[in-house]
């Protein structure tokens, strides 16, 4: 079942249970004469794929239609920005993809149900989105890390082939012997393991010139 089938299944009932089901459409610009817009035209997205809600009306069909039509687009010109109108073709298109104003709407026309749904999915979705961008930033920089170990290992490595370790002087040795046992560790982390400790920037520092080196032979 559709989230717009469910939501206008709960309008129906709340429309039966409080007796106020009209057989036309009302004038009066009030909750019921939302709810029967609504259950003639309108439309809801899955808030687990997109947000929008829209009411379509082709005014080509009978006067009905464009009385409805005209109705709506005189509460868009008294409510700015409770719905956005647009025409396509022959059709009167009356929506808004603002999660907030999808729930404001749902909650007028008696569909609380399905506001609170709505609303429920929309921060699920956010808060998993924000997890993932925060996973992909976590992995970005992983990768990161791991191409600039193995950079330097390169060119440690180029140096103990050329001429080895020992030839360098020791605060360099220690550096370079460290990254070789530590490939997939952080500077901040390589400087823990010095004696005596050294700080990120510090071992930083010895890195470079042990790139320095490597790019000389």
């Amino acid at each position: 079942m559709s989230f717009t089938t469910e939501a206008k299944e709960e309008v129906i009932n709340r429309l039966e249970i409080c007796g106020k089901f009209p057989d036309k459409i009302q004038e009066e610009l009030s909750d019921l004469f939302l709810s029967m817009l609504f259950l003639q035209y309108g439309y809801v997205s899955d808030p687990k794929k997109s947000y929008r809600l829209e009411l379509v009306i082709d005014t080509k069909i009978d006067e009905v239609n464009e009385q409805a039509a005209q109705l709506l687009i005189n509460m868009c010109k008294e409510t700015p920005g409770f719905l956005t109108h647009t025409k396509r073709k022959d059709k009167d298109i009356f929506y808004t993809t603002r999660n907030e104003d999808i729930f404001d709407f749902l909650t007028v026309i008696g569909a609380n149900n399905a506001a609170v749904a709505y609303t429920d999915a929309f921060i699920e979705k956010n808060l998993s989105n924000r997890y993932n961008r925060t996973v992909n930033c976590d992995m970005a920089n992983i990768d990161k890390l791991s191409n600039a170990a193995q950079e330097q290992i390169k060119h440690i490595k180029k140096i103990e082939k050329s001429c080895g370790l020992e030839s360098l002087p020791e605060k360099l040795r220690e550096v370079a012997l460290l990254r070789l046992q530590n490939p997939d560790i952080p500077l901040s982390e390589l400087g823990e393991l010095c004696n005596p400790k050294l700080s990120r920037s510090g071992v930083n520092h010895r890195i470079q010139k042990l790139i320095e080196i490597s790019k000389n032979l």
